[in-house]
């Protein structure tokens, strides 16, 4: 499907965003949509989730704030090579999650969490 979206913008303008959490929830593999993507992969918006709804959780975390490891259902290690391979981190910008999406949730606790969860998966410093 990608492919033919691609040939039919026939430009090299025209890029694709991927949202982690939604392909999981749709069944689909981050790291093998990124790799499809390619070179066309223009914007991140990654999230963790449990596989059944868009709960926009920390990576690899669970519950309100992301307070709770575990949980998430997004191989990281996998997608964060994929995004390396398709060359995305010398051309664009990480995206995180920052908004509530859980009873309890609080903007501050959870972007903290964020950013503490992404710093470690992608094993640099924020």
């Amino acid at each position: 499907h990608l492919r033919a979206v691609a040939a039919l913008l026939d430009s090299e303008s025209v890029g694709f965003t991927l949202d982690s959490g939604h392909a999981v929830v749709a069944g689909q593999r981050p790291e093998a949509m990124a790799r499809q993507m390619g070179h066309r992969l223009v914007l991140t918006h990654l999230h963790d989730n449990d596989g059944t709804a868009d709960q926009h959780r920390p990576a690899g975390r669970r519950g309100p704030n992301g307070a709770l490891p575990g949980g998430g259902s997004i191989d990281w290690a996998a997608l964060t090579g994929a995004l390396r391979d398709a060359g995305y981190p010398e051309r664009n910008a990480w995206v995180l999650e920052g908004g509530t999406q859980l009873p309890d949730d609080e903007v501050g606790p959870l972007l903290a969490a964020h950013i503490g969860a992404f710093t470690e998966v992608l094993g640099g410093s924020p």
